[in-house]
């Protein structure tokens, strides 16, 4: 899972570096779907944390849940990659202004 993220993280670097719009369109794209499985994959843990806390709550006296822990970490994430997308769109939207000015300056050439 770490591999994956890597390589998607250098995709998207990459792509900003060169200023490529599709490929930072692509990363976008890519980080969405991929906090959107993290934030599915985190409720999971917490359902089954929650699941092992009262199945066995009666054997363990000593086991429970830091709901503070999950609730506190998860607003945190999710706040933290919700304002790193905000700050890919706002570079996507300037990047898409500046290619597309560049490529408007510079005149076509035609043959005769």
């Amino acid at each position: 899972m770490y591999i994956l993220v890597a390589i998607v993280s250098g995709y998207g670097f990459v792509g900003i570096y060169k200023e490529e719009p599709m490929w930072v369109d692509r990363f976008i794209r890519m980080f969405v779907i991929g906090s959107i499985v993290w934030a599915v994959l985190f409720i999971v843990e917490i359902i089954i944390a929650a699941v092992n806390a009262s199945t066995y709550s009666d054997v363990y006296v000593d086991v429970g849940v830091n709901w503070a822990y999950y609730i506190i970490s998860f607003l945190i994430s999710a706040f933290l990659q919700f304002y790193f997308c905000t700050c890919l769109v706002s570079y996507q939207r300037v990047l898409h202004a500046r290619v597309g000015d560049s490529e408007k300056q510079i005149p076509m050439q035609t043959t005769a």
